[in-house]
Protein backbone atom coordinates (compact mmCIF):
# COMPACT_ATOMS: atom_id res chain seq x y z
CA UNK A 1 0.00 0.00 0.00
CA UNK A 2 2.60 2.54 0.79
CA UNK A 3 4.47 1.66 -2.48
CA UNK A 4 1.21 2.49 -4.60
CA UNK A 5 0.65 5.59 -2.34
CA UNK A 6 4.56 6.79 -3.11
CA UNK A 7 4.37 6.48 -6.18
CA UNK A 8 0.82 8.20 -7.05
CA UNK A 9 0.55 11.28 -4.13
CA UNK A 10 4.79 11.27 -2.49
CA UNK A 11 7.13 11.12 -5.11
CA UNK A 12 7.21 14.34 -7.66
CA UNK A 13 6.43 13.77 -11.25
CA UNK A 14 9.13 13.05 -13.50
CA UNK A 15 8.67 16.31 -15.54
CA UNK A 16 10.07 19.50 -15.86
CA UNK A 17 8.10 22.53 -13.87
CA UNK A 18 5.20 19.75 -12.72
CA UNK A 19 3.45 23.35 -11.09
CA UNK A 20 3.06 24.36 -14.45
CA UNK A 21 0.99 21.41 -15.97
CA UNK A 22 -2.53 21.63 -16.01
CA UNK A 23 -5.12 19.10 -17.34
CA UNK A 24 -7.43 20.06 -19.85
CA UNK A 25 -10.34 18.24 -21.00
CA UNK A 26 -14.11 18.26 -21.33
CA UNK A 27 -17.18 17.01 -19.32
CA UNK A 28 -20.86 16.06 -20.58
CA UNK A 29 -23.81 17.20 -19.63
CA UNK A 30 -23.86 15.05 -16.77
CA UNK A 31 -20.87 15.93 -15.47
CA UNK A 32 -19.12 12.77 -16.62
CA UNK A 33 -15.60 12.80 -18.23
CA UNK A 34 -15.56 13.38 -21.69
CA UNK A 35 -13.59 12.73 -24.96
CA UNK A 36 -11.96 15.70 -26.44
CA UNK A 37 -12.17 16.05 -30.24
CA UNK A 38 -9.23 16.41 -32.34
CA UNK A 39 -10.81 19.33 -33.98
CA UNK A 40 -11.19 21.28 -30.33
CA UNK A 41 -7.52 20.09 -29.46
CA UNK A 42 -6.61 22.07 -32.63
CA UNK A 43 -8.80 24.85 -31.85
CA UNK A 44 -7.49 25.37 -28.24
CA UNK A 45 -3.64 24.78 -29.36
CA UNK A 46 -4.28 27.31 -32.26
CA UNK A 47 -6.17 29.63 -30.35
CA UNK A 48 -5.80 30.10 -26.46
CA UNK A 49 -3.00 32.60 -25.28
CA UNK A 50 -0.91 31.87 -22.61
CA UNK A 51 -0.26 28.30 -23.38
CA UNK A 52 3.56 27.30 -23.76
CA UNK A 53 2.28 24.04 -25.45
CA UNK A 54 -0.41 21.56 -25.29
CA UNK A 55 -0.42 18.03 -26.06
CA UNK A 56 -2.72 15.95 -26.53
CA UNK A 57 -3.61 12.09 -25.37
CA UNK A 58 -5.68 8.80 -25.63
CA UNK A 59 -5.80 5.17 -24.26
CA UNK A 60 -5.88 2.26 -26.67
CA UNK A 61 -5.41 -1.28 -26.74
CA UNK A 62 -2.55 -2.89 -28.24
CA UNK A 63 -1.55 -6.34 -30.03
CA UNK A 64 2.42 -7.23 -29.14
CA UNK A 65 3.02 -10.26 -31.31
CA UNK A 66 5.99 -13.05 -30.09
CA UNK A 67 5.86 -15.50 -32.36
CA UNK A 68 2.64 -17.28 -32.70
CA UNK A 69 1.49 -15.35 -29.27
CA UNK A 70 0.00 -12.75 -28.69
CA UNK A 71 -0.78 -10.16 -25.66
CA UNK A 72 -3.08 -7.49 -25.10
CA UNK A 73 -1.26 -4.36 -23.85
CA UNK A 74 -2.48 -0.85 -22.54
CA UNK A 75 -0.97 1.88 -24.44
CA UNK A 76 -1.12 6.02 -24.73
CA UNK A 77 -1.27 7.91 -27.83
CA UNK A 78 0.18 11.05 -27.81
CA UNK A 79 0.74 14.11 -29.71
CA UNK A 80 4.23 14.63 -31.30
CA UNK A 81 5.35 17.17 -29.13
CA UNK A 82 4.04 15.46 -26.11
CA UNK A 83 7.93 15.22 -24.45
CA UNK A 84 8.68 18.60 -25.35
CA UNK A 85 5.46 20.22 -23.60
CA UNK A 86 6.52 17.65 -20.10
CA UNK A 87 10.14 18.66 -20.70
CA UNK A 88 11.82 15.13 -20.92
CA UNK A 89 13.30 13.34 -23.28
CA UNK A 90 13.43 9.72 -23.69
CA UNK A 91 16.66 8.50 -23.75
CA UNK A 92 17.86 6.23 -25.53
CA UNK A 93 16.45 7.02 -28.81
CA UNK A 94 14.49 10.26 -29.47
CA UNK A 95 10.52 11.33 -29.29
CA UNK A 96 8.22 11.90 -32.14
CA UNK A 97 9.10 13.92 -35.39
CA UNK A 98 6.07 16.63 -36.80
CA UNK A 99 5.72 14.26 -39.50
CA UNK A 100 4.99 11.34 -37.81
CA UNK A 101 2.00 12.94 -36.03
CA UNK A 102 -0.50 12.51 -39.14
CA UNK A 103 -2.75 10.01 -40.86
CA UNK A 104 -0.82 7.95 -43.12
CA UNK A 105 2.77 8.81 -41.75
CA UNK A 106 5.23 6.06 -43.27
CA UNK A 107 5.58 3.69 -40.12
CA UNK A 108 3.83 3.57 -36.71
CA UNK A 109 6.54 4.84 -33.67
CA UNK A 110 6.71 3.83 -30.21
CA UNK A 111 8.55 4.86 -27.05
CA UNK A 112 8.89 1.74 -25.26
CA UNK A 113 9.46 3.23 -21.45
CA UNK A 114 10.64 6.48 -20.37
Amino acid sequence: VFSLANALLLRPLGVEEPERLVRIGTTTADERYGITSWPDYEDLRDRVDGLNGLAATGWTLLGLRHGDETERLVGEMVTWDYWSVLGVEPLPGRAFLREEDRRGAAAPVAVLSH
